[in-house]
């Protein structure tokens, strides 16, 4: 992908990438047997199978993609426009051959949590030296899914003077009596691995001249209608290679590359991406040549590059070059076309810890003041939620968040502290990552507000809680998820709290019958300790819930000190997971100091199990975190071991509203 902006094409991939993996001076461990997201040149490709790739099963999701709802009554923001453009993400988690399977022993990453503003990721890498073709890892398709966002892996042809070989482009299309065995080879990728379409980069020309070449051009949009025509998979497409082979980027949608988009009555590309230096003139064609072939110009994605330009320059804030918000979202009309930020993972990338990169994240999709409803500013960067409303994939029971964004400096189960003690430096894993507050953050009151934020110090499960805190002399109200769940008599509310006296918390339901519910939390013996309470909605059998918040009742002016580590709204049945069996050891090997590395897998029942959460048990009963996966296989890195221990390994599955599975016990001789 080019950045035109200055005449030039940036490429600092490697260099941007190596900054994100090793930004914070926690670089992620490179122990013996982990394993690593698969990528490939085209014949490397051809001669995969998942029989023949040892990290092949370490590297599958089972998370079911679900679906987003908007409810128009709770939209926080009047400007944003609702069902109109789509928003992606291309972010960069780490260079092309350095994508670990299942999470890393380092807190430091790009854990990416504005889910509500997002409709589309695609899993930006590829590289001449590396591999052009490169899938998502299975934790990013897990968060990703639970959020109803669809995901794309990439193919990369890069412009030849970045090391791009015409060959490649040539090996991509082949074919033998109209059979692509490329195409047929990334729908057996897609599927295996679990996620849901391609990302088609093609921007290899000839060095020095223009290459013309109209047979690879019809081949190539051959090649995409028979991927179409052999699956349920998507395609993006990017504006570069044109109907005559030569690559030049058009800004726009136009008789050199439509057919790349459509071709008569059938859709070659579900989506096609802009590159960065379209105008209100090219998207006006853009949009007359899209209405002639029957598709919806939010099928159009105008590229922002976030990579090279960021938002923030040392004078004061500016947007990306190129990123001319009011060119995508022209005030008081329609939206002109849909919206792709290129490597947003500059949030993380630019960041020089954790508290400053959240603070990024922030700004970037909510806005300077934090706040989805007040987005109004001097500054040209006024925050996505200022342009679309937040959306929820939250409709149906059960529902049980623990706010863990997927990272933490300590791992806790049911308040407890169980991280390894050989985990220093954190860990992070994306399987783990609850589905996000719609909000973040909304505090309605009439006095002071509370301060609302994660905190990584403690939690109830995973790596982090939700943190209220702060003086207020009223009352403070904290929306937080949207929701579509229908009551029934088996229906309850669960809350895990952890609080002072001082302050008295409610649950907030409101329903589409326009009737809101407050429920209270109930005061335990032991403050500052972590109880859940368990709150009835038998009154409310066949209500459908729309609304989750919290509030925290005004007591004098006193200083407010509330944690919140997970709500649900479950069944009250006996939910019966079935446990893993077979467990089996398929690969040992020294680890840092006094460690091991494992692979185990076992047999496992994907139906109705959130991920499988395996430990070490200790001689004294007592156990640590060793790793999570939605797979039958996990890496465990840096297992703790003494010269003569025997290891234990638990294994245990977790269903949707955190229900466990007996665990299966399996011993690794010395």
């Amino acid at each position: 992908m080019v950045n035109q902006n200055n005449g030039t094409a940036k490429y600092a991939l490697l260099l941007v990438v190596l900054l994100n993996t090793f930004r914070f001076g926690n670089a992620q461990v490179t122990d013996t047997l982990q394993p690593y997201a698969p990528f490939w040149f085209v014949d490397e490709l051809l001669e995969w199978t998942p029989g023949n790739d040892v990290d092949a099963i370490f590297n599958r999701s089972f998370t079911p993609l679900e679906t987003k709802h908007f409810n128009a009554g709770f939209k926080s923001n009047a400007h944003a426009r609702a069902n109109e453009a789509n928003v992606e993400v291309l972010p960069i988690f780490a260079t092309t051959s350095g994508n670990p399977s299942q999470g890393s022993l380092s807190l430091s990453y790009y854990a990416f949590t504005y889910w509500q503003y997002c409709d589309l990721m695609v899993y930006w890498g590829g590289s001449s030296f590396e591999g052009i073709i490169l899938t998502p890892t299975a934790p990013v398709v897990d968060a990703a899914h639970r959020h109803g966002v669809p995901v794309y892996g990439t193919v990369f042809f890069p412009p030849s003077v970045y090391g791009g070989k015409r060959d490649w482009v040539y090996q991509f299309v082949q074919n033998q009596d109209g059979i692509f065995p490329v195409a047929d080879k990334l729908i057996e990728v897609a599927n295996y691995y679990g996620f849901d379409g391609w990302f088609i980069n093609q921007e290899t020309g000839d060095k020095g001249k223009v290459q013309e070449d109209k047979s690879l051009a019809n081949a190539m949009q051959e090649f995409m209608l028979y991927f179409k025509n052999n699956s349920d998979l998507s395609i993006q497409w990017y504006d570069a290679m044109l109907k005559d082979g030569t690559v030049k980027w058009q800004h726009e949608i136009n008789d050199k590359n439509k057919m790349f988009f459509q071709k008569g009555d059938t859709l070659v590309s579900d989506q096609m991406f802009l590159d960065f230096r379209y105008t209100s003139k090219n998207l006006q064609t853009t949009k007359k040549a899209v209405e002639e072939l029957g598709r919806n110009i939010y099928d159009v994605y105008g590229g922002v590059d976030v990579q090279n330009n960021g938002y923030e320059a040392e004078t004061g804030y500016r947007y990306p070059q190129g990123a001319n918000f009011d060119v995508l979202f022209p005030e008081g009309k329609p939206h002109a076309a849909s919206l792709a930020f290129y490597v947003p993972s500059w949030t993380y990338s630019s960041s020089n810890n954790m508290d400053e990169f959240y603070k990024k994240e922030a700004r970037f999709w909510v806005g300077e003041k934090g706040d989805p409803r007040d987005t109004q500013t001097d500054h040209n960067w006024k925050g996505v939620a200022h342009y679309v409303p937040a959306k929820s994939p939250i409709n149906q029971i059960p529902f049980v968040t623990n706010f863990c964004t997927g990272q933490g400096g300590k791992f806790f189960l049911k308040g407890k502290d169980i991280t390894s003690p050989t985990w220093k430096n954190g860990w992070n894993n994306l399987t783990l990552q609850d589905i996000q507050p719609t909000w973040r953050w909304i505090v309605k009151s009439k006095g002071t507000k509370l301060k609302v934020d994660y905190d990584f110090t403690d939690a109830y499960n995973g790596g982090n809680c939700l943190s209220i805190s702060g003086k207020s002399e009223e009352d403070n109200i904290i929306p937080l998820y949207s929701t579509r769940l229908k009551l029934n008599k088996n229906s309850v509310a669960t809350v895990a709290v952890k609080k002072n006296k001082e302050s008295d918390v409610f649950l907030l339901l409101t329903f589409a019958n326009g009737k809101e519910k407050e429920l209270s939390i109930r005061d335990r013996k032991n403050a500052g300790e972590w109880y859940v309470d368990t709150l009835s909605l038998k009154k409310y059998i066949g209500w459908e819930l729309q609304k989750i918040a919290l509030k925290v009742a005004a007591k004098n002016a006193k200083i407010q000190n509330v944690k919140i580590g997970s709500i649900g709204i479950v069944d009250m049945q006996s939910d019966r997971i079935e446990a893993p069996t077979n467990i089996q050891l398929l690969k040992k090997a020294p680890g840092i100091e006094e460690t091991i590395n494992l692979r185990v897998k076992w047999d496992a029942h994907h139906k109705g199990i959130y991920y499988y959460r395996l430990y070490k048990i200790n001689s004294d009963g007592s156990k640590y975190f060793l790793g999570a996966t939605t797979s039958n296989a996990c890496f465990l890195p840096s297992v703790s071991k003494t010269k003569n221990e025997k290891i234990t390994i638990g294994v245990e599955a977790v269903g949707r509203c955190f229900s466990v599975s007996p665990v299966t016990i399996f011993n690794i001789e010395k």
